[in-house]
């Protein structure tokens, strides 16, 4: 079984010390390599495998803030039973091309990590620039394997089902930025009507964009804020030390 390595902490953690340019941020950006780092080495390279995201594991593809599995779309989408089992197959490809693409890249990813590592401590921020120009370009390969795959499958759904996959994602992303504040089923009911509007306003512009998502994301959780969460909530949100 392939050890499937969650590569966009990685990715993150490195922008965050180029955009910054401090030493505390290079220093967190340090323990997350060394700790994803030490995790995929001690696994030994074995043959793709298509083992469904346990609890300690990664999504292997992601599709904005949700993963972008079969089960994930069922659940989002109304598909039919001709679409499901058409999708499987779509499905098992993809994850065996990713999955394939991570064990053929494992060395030369941690040899990235490993040089960023030594970059952080000496505090070399310039050449730090030139390692993540690098490491980015090498994720973009697989961004682009994903992609292939990703719009392909998206292809296959009528646009009700395309606007209700957006609204699964706005829905997450909303999720993603509620935190610790617990909203009622009623307030649940406006999140998503706010999302449903708004995933077939993206389908209008450019759904491929993620930029649009983002913006429309953005512009949904503003409505959240005003519109659904109370005043308490929104003081748990700003201060959530506070509501400790």
């Amino acid at each position: 079984m392939i050890h499937r390595r969650n590569l966009w902490p990685h990715l993150r953690a490195l922008v965050l010390v180029l955009a910054i340019g401090i030493i505390s941020a290079a220093c967190v950006a340090h323990s997350h390599l060394i700790a994803a780092g030490a995790g995929a080495a001690s696994q030994p390279a074995e043959p793709p495998n298509k083992q469904p995201p346990g609890e300690d594991q990664a999504p292997l593809v992601m599709d904005g803030p949700v993963s972008f599995d079969l089960d994930t779309l069922i659940d989002g989408v109304a598909l039919s039973g001709q679409q499901t089992r058409s999708l499987e197959p779509k499905f098992d490809a993809m994850e065996d091309a990713v999955a394939q693409w991570d064990q053929d890249h494992t060395e030369q990813l941690d040899a990235f990590e490993a040089i960023a590592g030594q970059l952080v401590q000496s505090k070399n921020v310039r050449e730090l620039q030139y390692v993540f120009d690098k490491y980015r370009a090498l994720l973009g390969e697989r961004t682009k394997l994903i992609d292939h795959h990703k719009d392909a499958i998206l292809a296959t759904l009528n646009p009700t089902q395309r606007a209700a996959w957006e609204a699964t994602k706005l829905r997450s992303d909303v999720e993603s930025r509620l935190g610790e504040v617990q909203l009622t089923d009623e307030q649940w009911e406006k999140v998503k009507a706010l999302c449903a509007a708004t995933g077939k306003t993206v389908m209008t512009l450019d759904p491929s964009d993620p930029k649009i998502f983002i913006s429309q994301g953005d512009r949904v959780w503003k409505l959240v804020r005003e519109k659904v969460l109370t005043d308490d909530q929104r003081k748990t949100l700003d201060n959530p030390e506070a509501a400790m």
